[in-house]
């Protein structure tokens, strides 16, 4: 037991210095190759997503997708218990606050889509209004993620999110977030919603000064929302 204490903890410290470097993707990718099985990378990489790092946790994102991807060689279950980890650590009863949770899920999904139908439905409870959906994260924090992540999955798989584009909307109505309008416009963009209200929205955004900090592409950008309004993700 000892043995096997100590080579965990060596590899959650390993994986959260490549986490930290540059070049995360390639060296993530060796240590994937070098480990018995994908799996072990998973609990090391749920911890970074609590680190006080920016980066390790964004990363940690990525990672995890990649993860995914290869477990689901193994089956679509190793996947599902991982995707249900996420939702349960969203659960007041779990007794925590699952940072990365929501991102890490619409990672996942862009990943292995043949579970992205599965689960698109759930990621997008997150942000509907209370009365529309048992899911709602009050933690505003939380909700960030949340956006995010179906403007990533819609990024992978628009027509998954299009169907839910009156609801997003109507929930967006009662955001004030810089950074979940960012997200917003993303999600706008990503599915090719053009609805009026849609079209309302954006125009009222590219007016908007306020700049975030986004995750996209794997890399971090330091944007304007009024850039996002008129032109989608960057480059």
């Amino acid at each position: 037991m000892p043995d096997s204490l100590s080579t965990a903890r060596r590899l959650k410290e390993h994986l959260r210095r490549i986490l930290a470097e540059s070049d995360w993707e390639q060296r993530f990718g060796r240590l994937l190759a070098s480990v018995d099985r994908p799996q072990q990378t998973i609990s090391p990489l749920f911890a970074a997503l609590y680190s006080p790092s920016q980066a390790i946790r964004w990363h940690a994102v990525s990672c995890l997708g990649i993860a995914a991807a290869e477990l689901a060689r193994q089956g679509s279950e190793p996947v599902r218990i991982v995707l249900r980890r996420c939702t349960w650590s969203l659960n007041d009863e779990s007794g925590g606050i699952g940072w990365g949770a929501p991102e890490t899920m619409a990672e996942i999904l862009a990943n292995v889509p043949h579970l992205a139908e599965e689960y698109a439905s759930i990621l997008v409870s997150f942000i509907l209004k209370r009365e529309q959906a048992c899911n709602f994260l009050e933690y505003a924090p939380l909700r960030e993620g949340a956006y995010w992540g179906v403007a990533r999955l819609a990024r992978a798989r628009p027509d998954l999110i299009r169907p839910w584009q009156e609801h997003l909307l109507d929930a967006a109505t009662c955001e004030t977030s810089p950074p979940i309008i960012g997200y917003l416009c993303l999600i706008l963009f990503n599915s090719n919603i053009s609805s009026g209200q849609a079209q309302r929205f954006l125009g009222e955004t590219g007016s908007r000064k306020e700049t975030i900090t986004l995750y996209w592409n794997k890399a971090f950008w330091n944007i304007s929302l009024s850039y996002l309004a008129r032109n989608g993700a960057p480059a």
